[in-house]
């Protein structure tokens, strides 16, 4: 399969689909609220591992 060979709607969704990603990512990591620790937290007392950051 090739990219030219792709529907264009289904192109265009994961264009959209991951700009939308990273910009959550983006708003998640500087995110005033702490939801990210408590992502973090919640994940660690599950039992696994946390990425590394701030």
């Amino acid at each position: 399969m090739r990219y030219d060979d792709l529907p264009r709607p289904a192109v265009d969704m994961a264009k959209q689909v991951t700009l939308d990603g990273l910009g959550v990512m983006q708003a998640g990591s500087i995110e005033p609220l702490g939801l990210g620790r408590i992502v973090t937290q919640c994940v660690r007392d599950m039992g696994g591992a946390a990425p590394q950051g701030k």
